[in-house]
This record gives structure tokens, C-alpha cells and sequence, in this order.
């Protein structure tokens, strides 16, 4: 769950506790689609890139609040696709297709943050 939950800036750092352990974290974007036939879900990086060796937080913030998180998940990247063709790095403004480790694919507007500590 988010702590203290803002509209992140470009370059601020959010801090996460994701099952009892804080992470420092900067907010990529939002997931735009998700491809659950092939395991893959399209995020737009708004904010911030990343590589494909990289570790995600995944978090989507409940409707009512006070309800737990709807989606929280730590995830490390496995690869990466733009345009169908496999790229190891995100620049700021890019959509790209992503395939992690996690069991689950987290729901369209989840926000995706890239684990700084």
C-alpha cells in the first residue's frame, strides 16, 4: 500500500510498504492494457524509464477509501517489447509491452513504480 498516496512528480520518490517492507520507489506510469492470452501488459512510462533487469511494484489503489490495496505486487522484469521487437531499456514516454515473474497480471491503471533501495 501506498504511504500518504499523492499525484507523484516527475522524479519523486514515493515510499511503498509492500507486505511490511518499505521500498523506495519512482513512479513509471500507468498499465495500459493487458494481454493475459500471452502474460504481458502494456505500461506507458509518464514519468520515469527502466531497464529489463529491473524490479517493478505494481499498485492499484482501492475505490473506497480505507479498503486494502486492489493489486500490490513485486515483480522483476524478464523482457520487454516495443513494436513487437525485444529492447533492453524504457525511455520516459515510450509504451511498452512487459512480461515479469509475477503469478498475476496486475489490472488496467495500476500504477507502476521502478524499486530505487
Amino acid at each position: 500500500m501506498l504511504n500518504n498516496p499523492t499525484q507523484p512528480e516527475e522524479g519523486v520518490m514515493a515510499t511503498l510498504n509492500v507486505n511490511g517492507r518499505e521500498i523506495s520507489a519512482t513512479e513509471i506510469g500507468p498499465v495500459t492494457h493487458v494481454f493475459s492470452s500471452i502474460g504481458v501488459f502494456a505500461v506507458k512510462a509518464r514519468h520515469h524509464g527502466f531497464y529489463s533487469s529491473d524490479q517493478l511494484v505494481i499498485f492499484k489503489e482501492p475505490s473506497i477509501k480505507g479498503d486494502p490495496a486492489v493489486y500490490c505486487a513485486c515483480c522483476q522484469v524478464k523482457s520487454i517489447q516495443l513494436n513487437r521487437q525485444p529492447i533492453t531499456e524504457v525511455t520516459r514516454g515510450q509504451e511498452v509491452g512487459v512480461k515479469t515473474n509475477c503469478v498475476l497480471l496486475p489490472p488496467n491503471n495500476a500504477q507502476v513504480f521502478l524499486v530505487t533501495n
